[in-house]
């Protein structure tokens, strides 16, 4: 339903993304574009592909020089806070941060070098696994915003070129309130 609100309303940020795993492990990964004609596709163990041509992380290695992209969950009312903490944080520590609209297209721009990180929550695996793979087999960097090993079944992703991840995780964490309210 989501997906034909975009097409309906003109919005050109929609894609088809197709995933194989087998016992839990994402083999390929299909994401296409059909307003700007790209397809993005990984096997696993054999690198990624953008129509053909392989593709490969961003080299940039300081955050301040990164472009970062994002996604905000449908049901952020719940989360508004913590949501606008790591929005801010991000916003202020990079060059710029976007916001496109389809999570399997921001980890393969992550994997194609056209932005340096991306982060989300509250994703399912037909938003993430295709691009995941996509995105690992360029080179890039994913995991959870406690730095585990992502997987598609996780709610909360962060994928980066892995030169800036360390510090996009640190932007992303959230300190717990000390007993008196104020942060620790």
């Amino acid at each position: 339903m989501i997906k034909l609100f975009c097409i309906v309303d003109q919005c050109s940020i929609f894609a088809v993304s197709i995933a194989f795993a087998e016992a839990g492990e994402t083999q390929v990964g299909i994401v296409f574009n059909p307003v700007s004609q790209e397809l993005f596709t990984a096997v696993k163990g054999e690198g990624a592909m953008c129509n053909g041509k392989k593709i490969t992380i961003s080299q940039t290695r300081l955050l301040s020089d990164s472009i970062l992209v994002t996604g905000f969950p449908y049901n952020l009312k719940n989360i508004i806070h913590p949501l606008m903490i790591r929005f801010t944080r991000c916003l202020e520590s990079a060059q710029a941060v976007r916001r496109l609209g389809a999570a399997s297209l921001d980890l393969c721009y992550v994997a194609s070098g056209r932005f340096e990180g991306f982060w989300e929550q509250h994703l399912k695996p037909w938003d993430t696994a295709a691009g995941m793979l996509i995105a690992t087999e360029a080179g890039a960097t994913i995991t959870n915003f406690s730095n585990q090993l992502y997987h598609y079944e996780m709610p909360e992703i962060v994928a980066t070129n892995g030169h800036i991840h360390q510090d996009l995780i640190h932007c992303l964490a959230i300190e717990k309130p000390c007993a008196h309210g104020q942060m620790e």
